[in-house]
């Protein structure tokens, strides 16, 4: 969270050019608000997806601001970053990859230079890519892994064909009756592109409008996962975001009325987003911490703590276990791992969870039975 809020500062006073004050009370604020949200991240590779995919934006907005002076190894950088995000988590990573062409594809640039930095990103992308699929190749396991990071991938929008998949989770997140603040969040985001694009020909706000690009395109693609509950969690640009809107709305040249209404609007905003993004992570919260205070009288479960009811079924299960002798095989679904550490038991079969959705392939699917046959297993624990 630390690393983030100074990345977007440094970002901001470095190459979107933002005075000290823009950068503390916008910038730096607005990250820090939304920082908090990262602790929802569950698993963990959410977290290396939305801070690769932070960096891809630091290092596009680095080329950008070059300007054709040394842009190409800054473009190759932000591919980099874009592939290691895919690597780490798909739908936040082909955001970054696809939010990256198209802020490289709308830059006022002549179509050869256009083309050298499509070029250079997509063979930053390309690399860690590469060197993971033949780093699979060399151990034999090629075919699974390209299945697991493109083809099943792809298939967790949805069962059946991936365009309608996504445009249904797309439909649900901007008209759907869950998350809708995230609907506000849109309009936060098109508000300050539109800004951006109106100031894009004046001296050094160029990079604005690239900006934005890349924060509303991959945030769009990465809140497609469960039609945008997760949107806490991509809202890392936040802060940038909200200083570009401050300058852009904060212009001279306008009348009285407009520099007046504007930035008194865009602040109620940023103030309604900001108590918002603060406040999110510990409403989402299903439990109290102060309530995982139960122990289980059990010699391998010493130091562990439960809720009161997830420390009643933990012992009604070790107490069974322990009527089971040792040499009688048993499997358990869904959740293994905990009760085979516990319980001082190894799985009988080579994998230890079986699901009937997009883990296992149709075939393999129906070979659970014969498999369990085969491993002797005498009990089969489901919960």
């Amino acid at each position: 969270m630390g690393a983030m809020t100074w990345l977007a500062c440094l970002f901001a006073r470095r190459v979107l050019n933002f005075s000290l004050k823009t950068t503390l009370v916008w910038t730096a604020t607005l990250t820090a608000a939304w920082a908090p949200g990262l602790n929802q991240m569950i698993p963990w590779y959410d977290v290396d997806a939305i801070f690769f995919s932070f960096l891809t934006l630091c290092a596009l907005g680095m080329a950008l601001r070059l300007n054709g002076v040394s842009d190409g190894k800054w473009m190759f950088l932000a591919g980099l970053m874009s592939g290691l995000s895919y690597l780490s988590k798909q739908n936040i990573g082909s955001g970054a990859v696809i939010a990256a062409l198209c802020c490289a594809a709308v830059q006022p640039n002549r179509l050869a230079v256009k083309l050298r930095h499509l070029f250079w990103i997509i063979l930053g992308a390309a690399v860690p890519t590469a060197l993971t699929l033949a780093y699979f190749h060399w151990h034999g396991a090629f075919s699974e892994s390209y299945e697991w990071m493109f083809t099943l991938a792809g298939q967790r929008y949805g069962k059946g064909n991936l365009i309608s998949a996504m445009w249904e989770s797309n439909w649900l997140a901007l008209f759907g009756p869950r998350n809708n603040f995230l609907k506000v969040i849109f309009g936060f985001y098109f508000l300050t592109l539109f800004f951006a694009w109106k100031n894009r020909k004046q001296p050094g706000r160029t990079v604005y409008f690239g900006v934005c690009v890349y924060a509303l395109i991959s945030m769009w693609i990465a809140v497609l996962q469960e039609s945008g509950g997760r949107y806490i969690n991509v809202q890392n640009a936040m802060g940038l975001l909200g200083g570009i809107l401050a300058v852009t709305t904060f212009d001279k040249q306008r009348g009285p009325w407009m520099r007046l209404m504007l930035p008194a609007g865009c602040m109620a905003l940023s103030a309604g987003i900001l108590i918002w993004g603060a406040t999110m992570p510990y409403l989402r919260k299903t439990y109290d911490p102060s309530e995982i205070c139960w122990t289980v009288d059990h010699p391998r479960l010493k130091g562990m703590y439960f809720r009161k009811s997830d420390s009643e079924i933990v012992k009604s299960l070790m107490e069974f276990e322990e009527t089971v002798p040792k040499d009688e095989r048993m499997f358990i679904f869904p959740d293994p791992i905990f009760f085979y550490f516990a319980a001082d038991r190894m799985s009988p079969v080579p994998m230890t969870y079986f699901s009937t959705g997009w883990e296992l392939k149709k075939g393999s699917e129906k070979n659970i039975p014969d498999m369990l046959e085969k491993a002797d297993v005498q009990w089969i624990l489901i919960g």
